[in-house]
Parts: structure tokens; sequence; C-alpha cells
């Protein structure tokens, strides 16, 4: 999941909205993928 969605937040009686950006690190799958292609001994676009 990644994009920007609205968030809705209610203090001291008066509503606010906040515009959130979530971002995600996709840096563990990526050592998987590597790591994997080391030890069969092939190219990182070849692991399923």
């Amino acid at each position: 999941m990644d994009g920007c969605f609205s968030c809705l937040g209610l203090e001291n009686g008066t509503l606010y909205t906040y515009d959130v950006t979530y971002v995600s690190n996709f840096t563990d799958v990526d050592d998987k993928i590597i790591n994997r292609a080391i030890e069969e001994g092939i190219s990182e676009e070849e692991v399923d």
C-alpha cells in the first residue's frame, strides 16, 4: 500500500484534516532476493 490519503482529527471541538503520505521501505525484500541469488549462483532477475 502506498499513496496519499486524508486523516481526520478532533481536538477541542475543532475538526482538523491532515494529508498523509504512506511510504514503505522494501530493503528487507531486496536483501532476501539478493542473498538467495548469491546462494543459488543465479542473477537477481532469475529468483522466483
